[in-house]
C-alpha cells in the first residue's frame, strides 16, 4: 500500500448565526460568492507556486488542491 499525504483547512465565517435576520439576503449571498472566489484565487496561486517548485520536488508527486464551500465554511485540501 502506498502512503498518501494530505493537508486540510476548514475556514469558518464566525458570527454567521442569525445573519439572515441582520442583513439583506442578496448582500449575504454576494459575500459568500466573493469568499468562494477568493478561495479559488488562493488555490490558483498555490498551484502557480507548486509549478515553480517542480524542479525541487524530485520524485515527490505534485499535490492536487481542492476548494469547496458549504454554507459559511470554506474547505481547502491538498493531497497526493
Amino acid at each position: 500500500m502506498k502512503m498518501a499525504y494530505s493537508a486540510v483547512a476548514l475556514i469558518d465565517a464566525l458570527g454567521f448565526k442569525g445573519i439572515w435576520k441582520r442583513y439583506p439576503p442578496q448582500q449575504i449571498i454576494e459575500k459568500l460568492v466573493d469568499l468562494r472566489t477568493k478561495g479559488i484565487e488562493a488555490a490558483t496561486r498555490i498551484e502557480t507556486i507548486l509549478d515553480k517548485l517542480e524542479p525541487a520536488r524530485g520524485s515527490f508527486p505534485r499535490p492536487k488542491v481542492t476548494i469547496k464551500s458549504l454554507s459559511d465554511t470554506l474547505f481547502i485540501a491538498a493531497g497526493v
